[in-house]
């Protein structure tokens, strides 16, 4: 690298386009096909991860 940046100054330059392109992505993910499967695998993931916590909690009382 000719002129290395310092990392906060680099990423400084791309807090705006990241809020700008959330305001998009955001829009986008709304009307997204995959947005109710996404939606259930994380639902099923989140309830088979309760069920592993709550078998490790028995084992270990």
């Amino acid at each position: 690298l000719i002129h290395p940046e310092n990392v906060d100054d680099l990423t400084d330059k791309c807090v705006d386009a990241a809020k700008n392109w959330k305001v998009v992505a955001d829009e986008i993910w709304d009307k997204s096909e995959g947005r109710p499967r996404a939606e259930m695998k994380e639902k099923l993931a989140a309830e088979e991860k309760a069920k592993i916590a709550e078998a490790a909690a028995k084992r270990n009382a």
